[in-house]
């Protein structure tokens, strides 16, 4: 079993001559989402025949994006774009990737935020920028409902 850690932007050679029976990815593509048709192609070259790659991604609006959003998750986590679920969808499937399973757990992360809100209130922990990390999630929660 090897773990690699490197960059799907810019994949180095001891990688990109390598094939690998899995791909795991935790919440590291929506940081690249203008990227992902580039990224999923350089995944692809690096997945062995029958091999699988695992997604776990934040995903954002179909519908556009809310000030709050803007506020309370763009701001906090210095993105500039977050595809919403459709879009994604889209770009994995014109990737030519087949998608075996795919489910949406956005009101798993709303009670996550939820929970994290209470215990950053409890403790009073603040966001880098002075204002209540608690606020910052609440607004990520209504953001995501």
């Amino acid at each position: 079993l090897d773990f690699v850690e490197g960059s799907f932007t810019d994949l180095p050679a001891g990688v990109a001559s390598k094939k690998f029976s899995h791909i795991f990815s935790q919440v590291a593509l929506v940081h690249v989402h203008k990227l992902l048709p580039q990224i999923l192609q350089q995944a692809q070259s690096v997945l062995a025949d029958g091999g699988i790659m695992v997604i776990n991604d934040y995903l954002g609006s179909d519908v556009g994006v809310s000030n709050e959003t803007r506020e309370h998750v763009y701001k906090r986590l210095h993105f500039d774009q977050i595809f919403g679920h459709k879009k994604w969808r889209h770009v994995v499937e014109d990737s030519n990737l087949s998608l075996l399973y795919y489910e949406n757990l956005d009101a798993h992360m709303a009670e996550a935020y939820s929970q994290a809100a209470d215990t950053a209130e409890r403790f009073g922990i603040d966001s880098a920028d002075g204002t209540p990390l608690a606020d910052n999630y609440r607004g990520t929660v209504r953001a995501i409902e």
